[in-house]
């Protein structure tokens, strides 16, 4: 039985780094009206997060269309006219 490939992973990957990036920003904007040192800091962390969660879930899904091209590339064909 071949396992059924989507991209829901890779949506579900994406749209959980953009949350975390736009609470963090949600956060800076909303909760603290002046730049601090604080916000300043929520900032870069909430960056690297974003960069971390979107640079995995894109390696991620990368490998899987690699391996489905493998397993694809090594079927036997049969040339039948």
């Amino acid at each position: 039985m071949e396992q059924k490939r989507t991209i829901a992973p890779f949506i579900g990957g994406m749209y959980g780094s953009l949350v975390a990036l736009a609470l963090a920003f949600g956060f800076r904007f909303l909760m603290i009206p002046d730049p601090d040192p604080t916000s300043q800091a929520t900032i870069v962390l909430s960056g690297l997060a974003f960069s971390i969660c979107f640079s995995l879930t894109f390696l991620r899904e990368h490998r899987r269309q690699i391996a489905a091209a493998r397993e694809f590339l090594s079927r036997p064909r049969s040339y039948q006219d």
